[in-house]
């Protein structure tokens, strides 16, 4: 991949600027419409073919990002990423080992640093190793605000493993090596579906216990399982935000804003983009120039075939934006304090941080009522969407055999969307609403809290076992 991306850097910077840019993408348009073009691109050779494809994908992609100012290079608040902004309290005796892809930027891997900021900060000894080295997950590993911890300091008894068992396999054998032998290993894994997938249960074999952040998930893995499960919200706040205002984004001043954000590879029929699509339509006229959809995405570049469809859905409608674009969390923050709403009709969640974000920051959300966000979702501090479940079809979603799904009601959530912006002062309400609430269930001292309670619960049963067992001193890794 990274080969063929370098071969392709002349062509690319060739069609940089905007206005060849622009015809570009008109010529690729226009090929797509008219039959003879395109068979004419077919007449070229598979090499020619190959390049121009690659190089028309990555001008699409391109003009999918944020048009970028100066401003959006600016230390301003929030701007803590690519430093270590966080330390490790001295002093306490606790300690455990952090495995995670500390450096990716999606969801398991900002959950691992969450739930680690939470334990340094509460002063737990963490030592931390990043396992993206050797397992080539498709994602973005340019996140460095953990960079100065990684490493340092001793290693302890207990691990954290924040690797979801389609790689856990590998990622112990390359990284932990011996250390689970003697340690006690805890796997943190998030999972969307109704039912853990059997192609997983080997993983249960590697783990000692596993810990998870939501009641749905929860639920899931106890059915396949009897060792220990413990749950803990993920952490929601300390939320730091860029000084980026809503001009930087592309959005209309007065416009009431929906905002959308979704991962590629997280599936799009999971997420489902497409519905929300619809709602927003359904919810207003043509002519209401008055609000505006931004569809914020990842990785649409990895998907030229659902991101194309995702485009029609939204053609001939200029108040319907999409933005495929990695910015750094400040930045993805200060566009959640610009929006004046945010929806997601998810067919499943297992947790919903970006659904939790925004509503740490006083947003009303319109959401399907189910699955993981409905740990923080109520009635009175935000929107559930009515749905019904339904059988997850061939293709749709990874283990799908056996798994159901929520059908969110489109037109219940378009009533809300006309709502809200109907009655900004509701939407303030709810809004208002949904931050204190999710600031006491999602703070990060809770979320420590329970975890080194655990510890210290793990470690005194290994101790125990120790005076049970004399002999086994010198084989177990005691917590320290």
């Amino acid at each position: 991949m990274d080969q063929r991306r370098h071969v392709l850097t002349p062509v690319v910077s060739s069609v940089s600027s905007p206005v060849r840019m622009s015809a570009l993408l008109k010529l690729l348009s226009r090929m797509r419409a008219n039959v003879c073009l395109m068979a004419a691109y077919r007449l070229l050779p598979a090499a020619v073919r190959k390049r121009l494809s690659a190089t028309m994908s990555r001008t699409e992609a391109r003009s999918m990002e944020f048009r970028k100012s100066p401003r959006w290079h600016m230390q301003g608040a929030g701007d803590q990423e690519g430093q270590s902004s966080i330390s490790e309290a001295p002093g306490l005796s606790l300690g455990v080992n952090v495995y995670a892809f500390l450096r990716g930027r999606f969801g398991l891997a900002e959950s691992a640093r969450r739930y680690t900021s939470a334990l340094l900060a509460s002063g737990c000894r963490v030592w931390l190793c990043d396992i993206a080295d050797g397992l080539g997950v498709p994602h973005d590993m340019k996140d460095k605000s953990l960079d100065g911890l990684i490493g340092r300091g001793d290693q302890h008894g207990i691990n954290l493993v924040f690797v979801n068992p389609d790689y856990l396999e590998r990622a112990m054998e390359t990284h932990m090596c011996n250390a689970a032998n003697k340690s006690y290993t805890i796997g943190v894994w998030f999972w969307e579906g109704e039912r853990f997938p059997l192609e997983w249960t080997s993983a249960l074999d590697v783990v000692d216990e596993i810990m998870v952040a939501s009641v749905h998930l929860e639920n899931a893995i106890r059915r396949v399982t009897d060792k220990p499960v413990f749950r803990v919200p993920l952490p929601v706040d300390s939320l730091l935000a860029s000084d980026l205002k809503r001009k930087d984004f592309g959005i209309r001043e007065s416009a009431f804003v929906f905002l959308s954000m979704f991962d590629f590879n997280s599936y799009l029929e999971r997420k489902n983009p497409a519905g929300v699509i619809h709602a927003f339509r359904l919810a207003f006229a043509t002519g209401e120039s008055d609000v505006q959809l931004l569809l914020k995405s990842i990785n649409g570049h990895r998907f030229p075939d659902e991101m194309n469809t995702l485009r029609e859905a939204a053609a001939g409608d200029p108040r319907i934006v999409i933005r495929d674009d990695i910015i750094e969390n400040r930045h993805v923050h200060a566009l959640q304090q610009c929006a004046d709403c945010f929806v997601s009709l998810h067919r499943a969640e297992g947790f919903g941080m970006a659904l939790a974000e925004c509503m740490w920051f006083g947003k009303p959300v319109i959401a399907t009522g189910w699955s993981g966000n409905m740990d923080f979702m109520t009635p009175e501090n935000s929107c559930p969407v009515r749905f019904k479940l339904v059988e997850i079809q061939s293709g749709d979603y990874a283990h799908h055999q056996g798994q159901r799904w929520a059908e969110p009601d489109i037109h219940h959530a378009a009533g809300l969307m006309k709502r809200l912006a109907d009655d900004p002062r509701a939407a303030r309400r709810i809004g208002n609403q949904a931050s204190r609430d999710v600031r006491r269930l999602l703070s990060s001292n809770n979320a420590a809290a329970l975890i080194k309670n655990r510890l210290e619960e793990i470690t005194m049963d290994r101790l125990q076992s120790l005076t049970d067992e004399p002999g086994r001193t010198s084989d177990v890794r005691l917590n320290s």
